[in-house]
Protein backbone atom coordinates (compact mmCIF):
# COMPACT_ATOMS: atom_id res chain seq x y z
CA UNK A 1 0.00 0.00 0.00
CA UNK A 2 1.29 3.65 -0.62
CA UNK A 3 1.13 6.75 1.47
CA UNK A 4 -2.04 9.20 0.60
CA UNK A 5 -1.14 11.27 -2.96
CA UNK A 6 -1.64 14.74 -0.27
CA UNK A 7 0.35 13.67 2.60
CA UNK A 8 4.08 14.12 1.56
CA UNK A 9 2.87 17.83 0.13
CA UNK A 10 1.24 18.73 3.16
CA UNK A 11 3.72 20.96 5.26
CA UNK A 12 4.68 20.03 8.76
CA UNK A 13 2.85 22.00 11.58
CA UNK A 14 4.38 24.36 13.82
CA UNK A 15 4.40 23.62 17.31
CA UNK A 16 4.49 25.78 20.28
CA UNK A 17 8.16 26.51 21.56
CA UNK A 18 7.01 26.83 24.66
CA UNK A 19 4.12 25.72 26.52
CA UNK A 20 2.38 27.81 29.71
CA UNK A 21 2.46 26.40 32.90
CA UNK A 22 -0.72 27.56 33.60
CA UNK A 23 -2.33 30.53 36.16
CA UNK A 24 -0.01 31.98 38.23
CA UNK A 25 3.10 29.91 38.20
CA UNK A 26 5.30 32.33 37.19
CA UNK A 27 3.85 35.03 38.71
CA UNK A 28 6.70 35.58 41.53
CA UNK A 29 9.15 35.72 38.89
CA UNK A 30 7.55 38.43 36.81
CA UNK A 31 7.30 40.38 39.74
CA UNK A 32 10.89 40.27 40.50
CA UNK A 33 11.81 40.64 37.64
CA UNK A 34 9.49 43.92 37.07
CA UNK A 35 10.49 45.42 40.28
CA UNK A 36 14.00 44.93 38.97
CA UNK A 37 13.17 47.26 35.79
CA UNK A 38 11.26 48.98 37.97
CA UNK A 39 14.42 50.19 40.09
CA UNK A 40 16.63 49.82 36.50
CA UNK A 41 14.30 52.95 35.11
CA UNK A 42 13.74 54.76 38.09
CA UNK A 43 17.96 54.79 38.54
CA UNK A 44 17.96 55.98 35.19
CA UNK A 45 15.65 58.68 35.40
CA UNK A 46 17.14 60.04 38.54
CA UNK A 47 20.91 60.04 37.19
CA UNK A 48 19.34 61.06 33.78
CA UNK A 49 21.09 62.99 30.48
CA UNK A 50 23.42 60.28 28.42
CA UNK A 51 22.56 57.18 31.25
CA UNK A 52 18.61 57.42 30.63
CA UNK A 53 18.96 57.75 26.69
CA UNK A 54 21.45 54.15 26.95
CA UNK A 55 18.88 52.93 29.33
CA UNK A 56 15.77 53.28 26.95
CA UNK A 57 17.65 52.40 24.00
CA UNK A 58 18.41 48.98 25.22
CA UNK A 59 15.21 48.97 26.39
CA UNK A 60 14.28 49.58 22.48
CA UNK A 61 16.58 46.99 21.49
CA UNK A 62 15.48 44.37 23.63
CA UNK A 63 11.98 44.80 22.64
CA UNK A 64 12.69 44.47 19.54
CA UNK A 65 13.94 41.21 20.20
CA UNK A 66 11.50 40.34 21.49
CA UNK A 67 9.28 41.73 18.51
CA UNK A 68 11.10 39.25 16.15
CA UNK A 69 10.82 36.16 17.98
CA UNK A 70 7.00 36.48 18.68
CA UNK A 71 6.67 36.86 14.56
CA UNK A 72 8.54 34.47 13.67
CA UNK A 73 9.64 35.11 10.36
CA UNK A 74 12.34 34.00 8.13
CA UNK A 75 16.06 36.18 8.48
CA UNK A 76 15.50 36.68 12.52
CA UNK A 77 19.07 38.17 12.58
CA UNK A 78 19.16 40.39 9.29
CA UNK A 79 15.24 41.83 10.88
CA UNK A 80 16.98 42.28 14.16
CA UNK A 81 20.14 44.16 12.80
CA UNK A 82 17.90 46.48 10.54
CA UNK A 83 15.74 47.14 13.55
CA UNK A 84 18.89 47.72 15.73
CA UNK A 85 20.49 49.88 13.06
CA UNK A 86 17.34 52.05 12.80
CA UNK A 87 17.26 52.39 16.40
CA UNK A 88 20.87 53.29 17.03
CA UNK A 89 20.34 55.99 13.80
CA UNK A 90 17.27 57.71 15.52
CA UNK A 91 19.31 57.68 19.00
Amino acid sequence: MSAPANSAAAPPKKTAKWTPAGGFADLGARVASSAALVALALGALYIGGGVFALFWLAAAFAVNWEWQGLIDAERRAARVAMGGAALAAGA
